[in-house]
């Protein structure tokens, strides 16, 4: 099954991913981070926590935890973050 979402939330734990999908709590998944600036694509294993689907807004949010997640992963997903971050930056 293949679905697609857009991340509200990331962490180094995780993500809260908001999608058209809905997916089943404890289900095993491949996240594959589309490139951003100068980062390319990567993925990452993760197990899904939860999906709630809210009618208000008519899309299923999707909680993911990272897990089995090597080394590099890390250090790239720490990079992505901390490029985000920095991108909001105010000043």
């Amino acid at each position: 099954t293949l679905a697609q979402g857009r991340v509200a939330n990331l962490s180094v734990g995780g993500t809260l991913v908001e999608s058209e999908s809905s997916l089943e709590d404890n289900t095993a998944v491949m996240v594959i981070v589309s490139p951003y600036n100068n980062f390319p694509v990567f993925s990452i294993p993760a197990v899904v926590l939860n999906c709630r689907y809210d009618e208000d807004e008519g899309i299923n949010y999707v909680s993911l935890q990272f897990v089995k997640v090597t080394a590099e992963q890390l250090k790239t997903l720490k990079r992505l973050i901390f490029n985000l971050l920095k991108g909001r930056a105010i000043g």
